[in-house]
Parts: C-alpha cells; structure tokens; sequence
C-alpha cells in the first residue's frame, strides 16, 4: 500500500511533528509513505531522514496522485489539493486529518473579513473530502455539524521510548541556559516548564501572573513567537522577570523536560496538545487547563485540572510538586496504552485498507 502524505511545507510545526511521528512507525510496519509538499521551508525542516519527499504544484499533483492508493492532507492548502483533485478524479481515495479547530484557530490568528473568508473557505473545502479523521470526539462533533463526510475519531501519536531517549540529551540545551537552570535548582527553586509557541491561544501568561504566589518557583518557556514580548513586559511589570527564563525556539525542546518539576498547559484551546503528551511519556506531572478536549483524552489521576484561573493554577500546581511515583506511573500507562506510535498506527492501517479496499468506514 503506497500513501501520499501531504504538507504545506515540511517546516517543523506542531501538526507536521504529529505526522511524521505516524509515518515513522507506518514505515517500520511496512506501509510505504512519501511526503508532498506544497512550498519550500527557509526555516527549521522536520528530520525525515530517509524517507521520500517531493514538492509539488497543482498540475504536477493531479501525475503524482496516481501513484498512491491514499491520499492524506493535512492543512488549508493540501485540503484545496485534494479537493480539486476528486473534482477531477472521483475515484482518488482521499482523506484529510484536521489538527485544529478552524474557526478558533483562524479566530486567533486573523481578523475581521481575512478571518470570516478563510474560514469559511476551508470549511466548504472539507465538504469536498469524503473521509475526515479528528483527534477526539469533541472534535468529532464539531465538524459533523460542518460537512457530511465520515468523521473518524484516531487520536494523535507519540513515540514515547523515543521521547524519553532524546530527553536524555542535555548536550543539545544552550550551556548559557542550563547552567541557569541548574543554578535555581540548586537555589531550590521548583521549575514550571513549557515547550510551545508563544501565542495568545496557548494561554502562557497565566503561568507568569501565577509567579508572585509561587515564590520557590521558576518559569521556563521554550519556544519564542509573537507574544514573547508581551510575557516578557509582563513579568518586569510583575517584578518576577528574574524567575523567568524565556529560551527562544529550540530545535529540539524534548531534553528541558529533563529538568521541568511541572509541566504546565494552560491553553486556552487545544485539538490534542502533544507537548503535554511528552511530559507526560517523560514522567513529569502535567497541569493544564480543563479543556474538554483534555478531560476525554485524559483523567483525574493522570494530570491535574485547573480552571484558568491564578488560584486554581497556583493549587494545582503545589499538587502536582507533592504527586508521587504511583501517580505519574499511572499518567505514563495511560498513554502509552492509548496513544504510543504503535497503537495508534495500527488504526491508520485499518483505515487505509477499509478505505482502499472501498469498505463503509
């Protein structure tokens, strides 16, 4: 079976992670995979090693197509790909995975006539896509209102053994910041963690807001983007900015978790929220906020809810500093039984073959 993943670019965002970590282990499991991308990529690329990788146009596209018996696209341009291709071959099987929510994403990112008229493309793009696969069941509701197509609820995936090893890799922490990191610890200081982009959906200014009532804490935010300003004014206004440690992008932000005491969650929305999930394979205790979408991925005892409030996260965050080993045991099991690579590709080739073999999914 041959699938053609496509990808706007092969940039190293958070849905183009999500695939690779799929294909990977699809690979291993002997289903031939080749990624598509529309546009080159001035910055940090994902590491596809070995694997196939082409550009395409859209009239090179309607050739390449050809080769595959799936087709899955993943974001606003390859879902117009693919669109436009079963308006011309009917027969193509095609699916699309949504990583987001399309009108909080687009809510977050644009606004007025940009915001109404992309999001309303992409939604009447998707009609056009007969199989549709989301990461939870939420989602699922969400976008059965929007379009006909079959709606099929896999979560994402994470390669948790591969996760734990690359968190070994300290080497790869800027000596600068490690020895800074190293220093408050030994000062005593407990480390709140988050490896994430910095914008206003990811909800990260609550964790500096949360630091006067945290006074043995430290904040450490890996991974630089357009609200970084913002957090940094806001913790000299709050005089904490000597608590917090704000690193930039990182290339690789898995070794930080070696030395985070929490991990911390606070968005405000979320589609699967796989930095989480890292934490959580490297046996550090996670809060994050009570989104719905967390609370059906995961449980009481495998991370603490807090309601996105100061008083809430400050609570759940002392919590998490006095959780136990049976705790954290009880998270890792959790997801590696539910989300590791291997169960979850499992699914993907099931529904490959269902939708090849032209089965009713």
């Amino acid at each position: 079976m041959r699938i053609a993943m496509i990808l706007p670019s092969l940039a190293k965002s958070g849905p183009g992670i999500q695939v690779l970590n799929i294909v990977e282990t699809l690979e291993s499991q002997g289903i031939s995979v080749e990624f598509l991308f529309i546009k080159d990529c001035k910055g940090e690329t994902l590491d596809i090693g070995a694997m196939k990788s082409r550009r395409i146009t859209f009239s090179t596209f309607k050739k390449v197509a050809m080769e595959f018996d799936i087709i899955h696209s993943h974001g606003f341009f390859p879902d117009l790909f693919s669109c436009l291709l079963g308006l011309s071959f009917k027969k193509i099987n095609r699916i699309s995975t949504m990583h987001n929510f399309i009108s909080e994403d687009f809510g977050h990112r644009y606004s007025g006539l940009k915001r109404k008229v992309f999001t309303t493309l992409w939604y009447s793009i998707i009609k056009f896509i007969p199989n549709i696969i989301v990461f939870t069941r939420v989602a699922k509701s969400h976008y059965s209102e929007k379009t006909s197509s079959k709606i099929i609820v896999i979560p994402s995936s994470i390669p948790l053994l591969k996760i734990a090893e690359r968190s070994k890799n300290i080497s790869n922490i800027p000596s600068e910041i490690l020895s800074k990191i190293i220093d408050l610890k030994s000062r005593g200081f407990n480390i709140i963690g988050a490896n994430s982009i910095i914008t206003e959906v990811k909800g990260l200014d609550l964790i500096i807001r949360s630091l006067p009532q945290l006074d043995k804490c430290v904040a450490v935010l890996v991974g630089g983007g357009d609200d970084e300003n913002k957090l940094k004014e806001l913790s000299r206004s709050l005089n904490v900015h000597g608590r917090c440690i704000f690193v930039g992008f990182q290339s690789d932000p898995i070794p930080f978790l070696s030395y985070y005491d929490v991990y911390a969650a606070p968005s405000i929305s979320e589609s699967f929220g796989l930095s989480l999930f890292e934490a959580i394979a490297c046996k550090i205790p996670v809060v994050c906020n009570s989104l719905t979408v967390f609370q059906e991925l995961l449980t009481n005892d495998s991370v603490f809810f807090m309601d996105n409030t100061i008083d809430s996260f400050v609570l759940s965050i002392n919590k998490a500093l006095d959780s136990n080993e049976t705790f954290l045991e009880k998270a890792y099991d959790l997801v590696r039984d539910n989300y590791d690579s291997h169960v979850v590709a499992t699914k993907y080739i099931k529904l490959y073959e269902e939708i090849k073999d032209n089965a009713r999914i």
